[in-house]
């Protein structure tokens, strides 16, 4: 897994599937770190705080560290 930080000046919406019309599990807040398990796309997959779901790849920088 990656750790990516969030670099969007908004909040992201964690999503359930890879898709804008999917439930909102989570919402992860500007600068926060996320662990990225997976990609479908240009969406990732993504653990966060606890939370699992999907979120557009474009909202996050590079990677921080691989874990």
């Amino acid at each position: 897994p990656k750790v990516k930080r969030h670099s969007s000046k908004t909040r992201v919406s964690l999503r359930e599937d890879p898709t804008t019309q999917s439930k909102i599990v989570y919402v992860i807040g500007q600068g926060d770190g996320v662990t990225v398990t997976g990609a479908s796309g240009s969406w990732y997959r993504i653990n966060a705080n606890g939370h699992t779901g999907y979120a557009m790849s474009e909202f996050f920088d590079a990677d921080v560290s691989a874990a």
